[in-house]
């Protein structure tokens, strides 16, 4: 255990160094810029999905009810055929 408190500072300037490394990647070279697409009929989709009044909460797309239902053939054709996502309505 002494030798944790030898090694305090380097392990505290490594974690600045990758927070800083990390927040410049993000912000500024913007690495996952890219990663998000805007859907083309993207209004067309939050209506439909106000109008079934989800509630708050984490949603999975399509959604299997147990790991055994995940290696189904009937769950794998639901996700061949798409679209396969998931979403947080209602968080603001």
């Amino acid at each position: 255990m002494a030798f944790l408190v030898d090694l305090w500072l380097p392990i505290l300037l490594s974690a600045v160094g990758v927070f800083a490394v990390s927040t410049i990647i993000h912000m500024v070279v913007q690495w996952h810029n890219n990663d998000y697409v805007k859907m083309d009929s993207e209004e067309a989709v939050l209506s439909s999905l106000r109008d079934h009044g989800l509630k708050p909460g984490q949603y999975m797309f399509p959604r299997a009810e147990s790991m055994q239902d995940m290696g189904t053939p009937e769950y794998a054709e639901r996700c061949n055929l798409g679209p396969v996502g998931w979403g947080c309505p209602g968080f603001r």
